[in-house]
């Protein structure tokens, strides 16, 4: 999980680690996802959210066999890369 989530292009990092970051909850053969993350701006933040879901759905339906209910995306600030430096703006 950690390979896809930061190595994909829009997300920075997970908000604190990703044991503290990532809730996972089963119900009735079925899976749902809440994510706590840092986003950089290089994509557009509702198109980051809806590839992550989408990939992350299509690996833990084929990893898993059980069905992807939801899949949450918190936002939880943005790295801004400047000169030299990366500077976290968080609400």
């Amino acid at each position: 999980m950690d390979e896809v989530v930061e190595g994909f292009n829009g997300v920075e990092s997970w908000e604190k680690n990703s044991e503290e970051s990532l809730r996972i909850e089963t119900k009735k053969g079925a899976i749902s996802l809440q994510l706590f993350l840092i986003l950089n701006l290089k994509k557009r933040v509702p198109e980051t959210a809806w590839e992550l879901q989408k990939g992350l759905k299509e690996m833990l339906e084929k990893k898993t066999g059980l069905r992807v209910d939801r899949i949450d995306i918190y936002v939880q600030g943005f790295a801004v890369h400047q000169k030299n430096s990366t500077v976290l703006a968080m609400e």
